[in-house]
């Protein structure tokens, strides 16, 4: 009933958002990609995604040891996006995107433009989402300044002795430290934004102490505390990483391939692939975000809905609606196992 309750609250935080972004033109284009997605229509024509992922870093401060980025087997790509190629890649897309959400492997607050990228996100009337480990310097002024939506804070712990063995590398005292001033310049500027998620990835090692990360977390201030299932996409050894990081919470337990039976399970379509786009910081843009993959196509070098609706993106979709003429290329969404895009 806690999980149903939160996710409830999740989709009403999710729908004042649209509501706040709301333009007729944005909403047309939701509806027909919705209908698309819901016929498992894979021809987009001239339809475009109304979420964007988008990652201006491509660097990390912390050696998280299930993630590519922590254990520096990411594909090498340019280290920060720059603001002019921001803004060249944003502009097409501004008329149509309701949110755009600024990391994806990398720390966001270590490109230096991330507080004129948001900046012009709210100069399009366009949300903006960051998630970052508070481990660096951050500017609270120009964060409130900026306007910033939604700040994620990615913490597992609320001591340090339980806090490092995921965040390898950071200090549990530096995240209270910028979360403390970035709440404290929040309310002398009278401001409700960005809302504040602490959000923690459930395991063993934490399990014991969920509610002191709660309790511990709202007394700091934050706006809401999320407990989410960890995954092990990224891992070297997903069997291995299971073992050393699964918690026994069967609520926690849900990216377990182990608990799953893979056996007579029937693919839905991803809504990855209709709803949103990935962007790496050089620009190449990929189908989702829980997968490195080479790049299936670079915006930089040509126009987004070439790119979009190339052959890559196309037979992606042509195989969620379960056609399999004309397979030429091995695809990642050929052996995903992700929960939501199965029955």
């Amino acid at each position: 009933m806690a999980l149903a309750k939160e996710q409830i609250v999740r989709y009403k935080r999710y729908f004042l958002s649209f509501l706040k972004h709301f333009t007729l033109k944005r909403f047309l284009n939701l509806l027909k990609v919705e209908y698309k997605l819901m016929k498992n229509d894979p021809d987009l024509g001239t339809l475009f995604p109304y979420c964007l992922i988008v990652e201006i870093s491509n660097t990390c401060n912390l050696r998280c040891p299930i993630c590519q980025m922590g254990q520096r087997r990411v594909i090498p790509r340019c280290n920060s996006m720059s603001f002019e190629n921001y803004k060249a890649m944003i502009e097409p897309l501004k008329d149509y995107l309701f949110q755009v959400f600024l990391y994806n492997w990398g720390e966001p607050f270590l490109n230096k433009d991330i507080y004129r990228i948001i900046h012009l996100n709210t100069s399009y009337n366009i949300g903006t989402v960051v998630s970052s480990n508070l481990n660096i310097p951050i500017d609270s002024d120009k964060l409130i300044d900026c306007g910033l939506e939604h700040l994620v804070v990615s913490a597992d712990g609320i001591t340090q002795e339980v806090y490092e063995k995921y965040r390898v590398g950071g200090r549990i005292d530096f995240v209270f430290e910028n979360l403390l001033n970035v709440i404290k310049t929040k309310r002398l500027k009278k401001s409700r934004f960005p809302y504040v998620e602490w959000q923690c990835l459930v395991t063993k090692w934490n399990e014991h102490q969920l509610d002191a990360i709660r309790k511990g977390a709202l007394d700091l201030g934050v706006d809401e505390v999320r407990f989410c299932n960890i995954n092990f996409y990224s891992a070297k050894d997903g069997s291995r990483a299971e073992d050393d990081w699964l918690p026994q919470n069967p609520i926690f337990r849900m990216n377990s391939t182990k608990d799953v039976p893979s056996q007579g399970r029937m693919r839905k379509p991803c809504f990855w692939l209709w709803r949103m786009a990935v962007i790496n910081v050089n620009g190449g843009m990929v189908p989702c975000c829980l997968f490195d993959v080479p790049d299936w196509g670079n915006i930089f070098k040509e126009p987004f809905i070439s790119v979009w609706n190339n052959a890559l993106f196309n037979e992606a979709r042509m195989r969620s609606k379960g056609i399999e003429m004309g397979r030429s290329n091995k695809l990642i969404c050929d052996s995903c196992t992700i929960p939501f895009i199965h029955r």
